[in-house]
Order: C-alpha cells, then sequence, then structure tokens
C-alpha cells in the first residue's frame, strides 16, 4: 500500500513538474517575445530621436534662413524708404530744373532721363521689398510644417516610450 501511496505521490509530483516546466518554458518565451519586442521598441526610439534631431536642426536652420530673409526685407525696407526719399527729393528737384531750362529742351530731355531712372529704380526696389515678403511668408509656413513635424515627433516618441514601460512592467510581473 505504501508502494502504491509513494507511486501516485511520485506520479503526481511528476506531473506538477512537467506542468511547471511547461509554465517555466511558456515564461520564457514570452520574456523572449518581449525582449525583442522591447528591442524592437528601442530602435524605433532610436530612430525616432535621430529624426527628431533631425528635424531640430532642419528647423534651426530654417530659423536662421528665416532671421535672413527677414533681415534681407528689413534692408530691402529702408533701401525703399531711402530710394523713395530719393525719387522725392530727385522729382522736386526735377521741376525745378524743368522752370528753369523751360527753353532748352535738351535739359528737359536729360531730367525726364533721370526721372525715368529714378521710377525705375523705385520699381525695382519695390519689386525687391515684395520678392523679400514672400519669401518670408514661404519661410513662416515651413516653419510652421517642421515645428507641426517636430510635434508629431515627439508623441511617436512618448508613444514608444509608454510601450517601453508596458514591457518593462510585464517583465517585472514575470519576475
Amino acid at each position: 500500500q505504501q508502494l502504491v501511496d509513494t507511486q501516485d505521490q511520485a506520479e503526481l509530483t511528476e506531473t506538477e513538474r512537467n506542468s511547471r516546466e511547461k509554465t517555466s518554458n511558456e515564461q520564457e518565451a514570452t520574456v523572449d517575445e518581449l525582449e525583442i519586442k522591447l528591442k524592437e521598441a528601442k530602435n524605433r526610439l532610436d530612430e525616432s530621436s535621430r529624426l527628431l534631431e533631425e528635424e531640430s536642426r532642419r528647423l534651426k536652420a530654417t530659423e536662421a534662413e528665416a532671421d535672413r530673409v527677414e533681415a534681407k526685407a528689413d534692408a530691402a525696407e529702408a533701401t525703399l524708404a531711402e530710394l523713395t526719399r530719393t525719387l522725392a527729393d530727385e522729382q522736386e528737384q526735377v521741376k525745378e530744373f524743368e522752370q528753369r531750362c523751360s527753353k532748352a529742351s535738351e535739359a528737359e530731355d536729360e531730367q525726364d532721363t533721370a526721372a525715368a531712372q529714378l521710377k525705375t529704380r523705385f520699381a525695382e526696389a519695390l519689386e525687391r521689398a515684395e520678392a523679400a515678403e514672400t519669401e518670408l511668408a514661404r519661410r513662416d509656413r515651413e516653419l510652421e510644417r517642421l515645428q507641426e513635424d517636430c510635434r508629431k515627433q515627439d508623441a511617436m516618441a512618448a508613444d514608444i516610450e509608454s510601450e517601453l514601460q508596458a514591457g518593462l512592467q510585464v517583465l517585472e510581473e514575470i519576475k
């Protein structure tokens, strides 16, 4: 009877050992899966970090370019203001010359040519100022797009970090 009891106990122990071994193997497989997922998540995080750094560099370059464009626009506006003053001065001089030299048609032709050149310079200055403003607006749109890209990258990095935390928590629970 003791032999039968011992055999039953041995079989029960063997069954329990097999069950624990199976559970242990399943847990090891789960840990292996989680480690693979963790590596993948780390790789995605590294890639996201790299992309974020690259976008940050682009954003800084765009901001620097926007600053340069803004400085050019300011310079163009200052030039435009100076040319406007110059044009007003020149127009006044033209009037004075026309009054003084009304009898001399050659003098009138020279003054008309000078006025036309000033008008051309004024028109060119206006065109440069408008081009600078257009470029600045385009750069502002580019800056906004880059900022939106950075926000998306930040959200993706946060998602990856939460996945990593979940994976680490599962690993802790398994231990």
